[in-house]
Order: C-alpha cells, then sequence, then structure tokens
C-alpha cells in the first residue's frame, strides 16, 4: 500500500511541477546543471532509488513508488539522453 502512495505522490508532483504535456525544454527554470551535465529528474530519481534500496527504513516503499514513476515521465521525454547544458 505505501508504494502504491507513492505512485499517486508521483503522479500529483508531476501534474503539478511537469503538467500534461511532455515537451523538450519545456521548464527549464527546473534544470539541475551540474559539472557542465544537465542532470534530468529521471537520473536523479535512480540515484535516489539506489540509495534508498542501500538504506532501507519505513520510508523505502513511498520512495520507490515516487522514484518509479519519476523515472518513467523523464523517459517520456525526447531529449532525455541529452545531457547537454
Amino acid at each position: 500500500m505505501k508504494f502504491l502512495y507513492g505512485i499517486i505522490f508521483g503522479i500529483i508532483f508531476i501534474l503539478y511541477f511537469f503538467g500534461t504535456n511532455i515537451e523538450n525544454n519545456s521548464h527549464p527554470e527546473y534544470h539541475i546543471n551540474i559539472f557542465n551535465i544537465h542532470w534530468h529528474h529521471w537520473m536523479i530519481c535512480i540515484i535516489i532509488l539506489i540509495i534508498i534500496e542501500l538504506l532501507k527504513n519505513d520510508y523505502t516503499e513511498y520512495i520507490r513508488g515516487f522514484c518509479i514513476i519519476l523515472i518513467i515521465h523523464g523517459l517520456y521525454y525526447e531529449d532525455c539522453f541529452d545531457f547537454s547544458i
């Protein structure tokens, strides 16, 4: 059930911050550029997912559901593998 709540929260998060349209460079104010690399939200969620799997606690299922939804959403973008700034 916790996993499902994480998925629901992830969907609400996506709708609030990204909207329903999947367009490249649609929200430049949310870009994270470190070390001359554009860090996509799906990459950050993979890192979080790996860390949370290693450090299991009461919130692991929530975070797992949330991150999986954001990873899937991020991979829908046409430029999902473009790391240039």
